[in-house]
């Protein structure tokens, strides 16, 4: 494996377990996450961990080099060229303003108050504001009975995801429903080609099956896999299978990414 020539996304359970101690030595512009996995980190935040939870969040943004601060709507959305998404609108320029308040705050008490004048939120909201992340990816997908949207992911998904796009664009744009559409549809750049597979494999694998409430959380990380030179970092069992088999993508444990990358250094 060359690991130069590769890049490494660290989902959600690879920010909370791999070592502190790590993280100084995996600084990488190879390295990335997301404004989704460290929001799922930061949910269930309370007095008692908010310390362990700073401290983390600070190690995070000091290391890892790389953010994608987009949403997944916002990446579901901006895979079509035709959406020009206004930065003052934008939900991820909420989310970074929202860490940095976390990471400056002296105390629980002082984030506390912080957020309840930057945001009109308390502390205890934190999971308020995932959850709304996931209710806008349930109401951008139309159903949430999933497993029916994954099938009709499989037969079009850039098809499938045009429509509601179009609903978006409808009101600010002349041309009729069929002429808008198809415009929509060709300006599909090709970057949730990952995330497409992962859910076509899902939908086959697990169909008969009742789905786990995480598994559209879990699916949603492979939208920020945008080629098959990504590898995802995760000790989720399900999700690796996911990535592996659906999207063919090249996953790792944190054990076994930490020992591959200190065997690089310097290399």
């Amino acid at each position: 494996m060359n690991f130069k020539r590769s890049f490494y996304y660290l989902e959600t359970n690879a920010l909370i377990n791999i070592k502190s101690s790590s993280f100084y030595k995996i600084q990488s512009n190879q390295i990335y996450t997301s404004s989704f996995a460290i929001m799922e980190m930061l949910k269930s935040t309370n007095i008692n961990n908010y310390n362990h939870r700073k401290k983390r969040l600070k190690l995070i943004l000091k290391t890892v080099e790389n953010i994608d601060w987009y949403t997944p709507i916002e990446k579901l959305q901006l895979m079509y060229k035709v959406i020009n998404i206004n930065e003052n609108n934008r939900y991820s320029k909420y989310l970074k303003s929202f860490v940095m308040k976390f990471i400056d705050s002296k105390s629980y008490e002082e984030l506390n108050e912080s957020l309840e004048n930057r945001f009109d939120i308390k502390i205890e909201e934190i999971d308020k504001t995932y959850y709304y992340l996931n209710e806008l990816i349930k109401h951008f997908i139309k159903n949430n009975e999933f497993i029916n949207d994954i099938q009709k992911i499989f037969v079009c998904p850039e098809c499938f995801f045009a429509i509601n796009v179009q609903e978006i664009l409808q009101k600010t744009n002349d041309l009729t429903n069929e002429e808008l559409y198809q415009k929509i549809l060709y300006s599909y750049d090709g970057t949730c080609n990952v995330f497409f597979d992962c859910c076509k494999y899902y939908f086959y694998e697990y169909s008969n099956k009742i789905p786990n409430k995480n598994d559209l959380v879990d699916l949603m990380h492979s939208i920020y896999l945008i080629n098959k030179a990504c590898y995802m970092i995760t000790n989720d069992k399900k999700l690796t299978r996911i990535c592996k088999k659906g999207g063919k993508i090249n996953t790792m444990i944190v054990k076994d990414f930490e020992e591959t990358f200190n065997k690089n250094i310097g290399t």
